[in-house]
């Protein structure tokens, strides 16, 4: 087994976001059964309806539980066209996490599950398969182990170019034992061909996140593998981002653990993946501060080098920002949907935000419905018109009350994020790929390399290599050069980073 180590290097971007009108817009609340409703997947189908799975909260007279919903809804938002309500008697029914479900080729759905029972002081599951037809019937439900597990669940799937599926989730024995990351491989019909688990260390809680399977049948993997950190009374989880390239088989043929981070991936239509996730900065005071985690996205190459990263950080102005999805677009683009959090007293807004193909911020939006009290994105799909529909949930102001949980939410948006067609540009932040205002000589470079710039009260200057690595960083005041000793550098490609007060500014420096 090859593994690299690689740590993750942020920059923080800012860019102003363009207006342009558009058509129609509606926010949507729909009910399930007066109880916990969250949009968690969302489809745009050819007739321009949506395909909505949530999570929802059904009650009976024994008892409370969980289940699956499928809705279609109408193009305009306002009328759930069908419903269709996949429960279990005695337990409660997880989809996997949001952007979990595929669609299927010629009509129909895929999704991860998790089939929870509460056996006296434990709480025990399956994991399984669940297909869909086209309007939201269950073709079939599968497990993959009985209940006698501990815990067992799924969190994403995906089709096998052979045929067959593939499901990945976590897995814990009993109460005393770590989790591992566990993968299942299924034929047609979702009955078990093989299972497999993962681990990095012994004491590691290992998910798997994402499987992207390759045509030549290799198998793409991306886990967060978390483990105790800071022991002591301030001891705290950190997740590292864990990539494997299996076989057809499940055997590990290599993979790449960044320090920091998540194991959320996507291909890339430009080649290699987008990675998301957050990662630890420095408060040993209150490691759980949410201060401490900046979100992140992130471009690797099919070697899980990084090529670029844009953070998302706390700010006083706004807060700290969870992403929960991310989706490519037809341009290349990407947009990052989740919620963005404030004072427990005020809760949470959805959030959304564009990020370019080179990892500029195009636009960075919060959203809120009839209240300030909670409110939360979780999937985004886009329109042919390159508009955007949001899913997630929210509470509902205009029940009772006693009624005034969550509630599967639909927003509808122009390209720039915009609910009524008009958005006044907020000022964020732009990363320029070139660099005319820094003069970098020489380059090529053997032993230093220097930059001259116009007179600045406060630069920083960090040279980094392909991987993402820091390798130097000077902060300068009341300076217009620098020098960096490059004796140590073994020959290849180096980015620099040039910051000041105004912007970032980037390029590369080749050592011989």
């Amino acid at each position: 087994m090859k593994r690299k180590i690689i740590s993750i290097i942020g920059v923080l971007l800012l860019l102003t976001a363009a207006h342009q009108s558009f058509g129609q817009y509606f926010q949507k609340l729909y009910d399930i059964d007066s109880s916990y409703d969250w949009g968690m997947d969302i489809f745009v189908l050819s007739d321009g309806s949506y395909f909505v799975k949530t999570e929802a909260g059904i009650s009976n007279i024994d008892h409370g539980y969980w289940a699956l919903v499928n809705m279609k809804i109408s193009a305009d938002g306002s009328t759930i066209l069908n419903e269709r309500i996949v429960t279990d008697s005695i337990a409660s029914l997880y989809g996997g996490a949001n952007g979990g479900i595929i669609l299927l080729p010629g009509g129909g759905y895929l999704s991860p599950l998790s089939i929870n029972v509460f056996y006296g002081s434990y709480n025990k599951a399956s994991a399984g398969l669940v297909k869909y037809n086209a309007v939201g019937d269950t073709v079939f439900l599968k497990t993959f182990t009985d209940k006698s597990v501990y815990f067992e669940g799924m969190i994403c799937c995906a089709i096998m170019p052979g045929g067959g599926y593939i499901a990945g989730g976590t897995r814990e024995l009993n109460s005393s034992s770590y989790y591992k990351g566990l993968i299942a491989r299924t034929d047609s019909m979702g009955d078990t061909l093989w299972t497999r688990t993962y681990q990095l260390d012994t004491t590691d809680l290992v998910q798997i996140d994402n499987i992207i399977p390759l045509a030549d049948g290799r198998i793409v993997v991306g886990a967060t593998s978390s483990r105790l950190v800071n022991p002591g009374p301030d001891a705290y989880y950190s997740d590292a981002a864990w990539f494997m390239v299996l076989d057809s088989t499940g055997s590990i043929i290599s993979d790449t653990v960044y320090s920091m981070g998540g194991g959320n991936i996507l291909p890339d239509k430009n080649g290699g993946y987008v990675i998301w996730g957050s990662y630890d900065s420095v408060n040993a005071s209150n490691p759980d501060d949410i201060r401490n985690f900046p979100n992140f996205i992130a471009h690797v190459d099919s070697n899980f080098r990084m090529t670029w990263i844009t953070e998302f950080p706390y700010t006083p102005t706004d807060e700290h920002r969870a992403i929960w999805m991310i989706r490519q677009l037809s341009d290349s683009s990407y947009v990052a949907v989740g919620d963005q959090l404030v004072t427990s007293s005020a809760g949470s807004y959805g959030w959304g935000a564009k990020v370019s193909r080179n990892g500029e911020i195009v636009w960075n939006r919060y959203y809120l419905s009839d209240t300030a009290k909670y409110a939360a994105l979780r999937d985004v799909a886009e329109r042919p018109d390159g508009s955007l529909i949001f899913t997630g949930t929210t509470m509902n102001d205009t029940l009772p009350t006693w009624h005034q949980t969550e509630d599967v939410w639909l927003v509808s948006v122009d390209s720039n994020g915009c609910e009524n067609g008009w958005c006044v540009p907020a000022l964020v932040n732009k990363i320029k790929p070139t660099n005319s205002s820094v003069l970098v000589y020489p380059n090529p470079a053997t032993s230093v390399v220097n930059f001259q710039y116009a007179y600045q009260n406060n630069v920083t200057i960090k040279i980094i290599d392909i991987t993402g690595r820091l390798m130097d960083e000077q902060t300068l005041q009341n300076s217009s050069t620098s020098s960096f000793n490059l004796t140590k550098y073994a020959p290849g490609i180096y980015l620099y980073q040039f910051r000041t007060d105004g912007e970032v500014q980037s390029g590369k420096v080749m050592v011989e």
